[in-house]
């Protein structure tokens, strides 16, 4: 008996049910916390993706505006129908800009400095961090500025931010 009582005493631990009680409150506790942590990661998944394709969307504004700050009185730029495309005499003369040009990956910014120049892109691939863009330009009324339009796309097609700004040639500010 005494022997009994001496083998219970050193078999401590845990029943089946203990643990199965145990594990159902974890699994509670995990769900709640999954339920709570997911919509939250979401937001910043957002938010993160949405301050990229500012950065983004700036970078290209200011990379076009540092060209077409340059523009030269002797050339008005031109702009094709679907403004997509603008070529103008900058530092370079026939420097031309875009977002889709033939032959290559559109949805990137792309320069071509020289109308015989194949276009180059602006920024390397990477920098988009799976973004793409449209650059869209057109003429503000009668005077010489001209209005940029950035469209940050996601991965999908889908809008994620869209920056407009007006650009003035130097040549022609009064």
């Amino acid at each position: 008996m005494r022997r009994r009582n001496l083998l219970r005493k050193l078999k401590k631990g845990f029943t089946l049910v203990e643990m199965v009680i145990a594990i159902a409150v974890f699994a509670v506790f995990s769900a709640g916390t999954a339920a709570v942590l997911v919509p939250v990661l979401n937001v910043y998944s957002g938010a993160v993706q949405l301050s990229d394709a500012q950065l983004v969307a700036a970078n290209i504004l200011d990379a076009v505006q540092n060209e077409l700050v340059y523009a030269r009185p002797d050339r008005e730029p031109e702009i094709s129908e679907d403004g997509s495309l603008i070529e103008f005499n900058g530092v370079y003369p026939n420097t031309r800009i875009t977002s889709a040009p033939a032959g290559e990956t559109p949805g990137y910014l792309y320069i071509a400095r020289s109308a015989q120049a194949n276009f180059v892109p602006c920024y390397d691939e990477r920098y988009y961090r799976s973004d793409t863009v449209e650059v869209f330009f057109a003429k503000a009324g009668e005077s010489h500025a001209l209005t940029v339009t950035v469209t940050v796309k996601d991965r999908n097609g889908r809008a994620v931010y869209t920056a407009k700004q007006s650009v003035t040639p130097l040549a022609w500010v009064s």
